[in-house]
């Protein structure tokens, strides 16, 4: 049967030395991943938004503007055709350029706070 443990509150476990203590490393640790969640949200919720906002209107394109995707561009190629190019397009861009903001923003400040917990650490 479950036996519950003396600590069942939002109380920090203390095994082995506390690491919970105000103004510790660890709280720097904290810090720094809170600072690297804020950083990621940051640039992934416009990110996200541009990329849902393209593949959704697409799909609502080829349901309910038939007419329009249908519009012949060059020889037997659409304007349907042309979008779903863009949206490829757009998502290769998107993962470039996440990549290029994770090297440049995102793995610095996680670094920072693995060294953070490093720290923190019992010896």
């Amino acid at each position: 049967m479950f036996q519950p443990s003396r600590n069942m509150k939002n109380e920090p476990c203390d095994q082995g030395g506390s690491m919970a203590r105000n103004g510790t490393p660890l709280e720097a640790a904290h810090a720094s991943v809170r600072a690297l969640i804020g950083e990621k949200v940051r640039y992934l919720v416009p990110m996200s938004v541009v990329f849902m906002t393209g593949y959704v209107g697409l799909t609502a394109l080829a349901g309910f503007a038939k007419g329009l995707v249908g519009i012949k561009v060059i020889g037997s190629v659409n304007l349907g055709f042309v979008f779903i190019a863009l949206n490829y397009l757009l998502s290769w861009l998107l993962a470039i350029l996440y990549g290029r903001i994770a090297r440049f923003k995102f793995d610095p400040l996680a670094a920072r706070a693995v060294q953070h917990a490093w720290k923190g650490l019992p010896k």
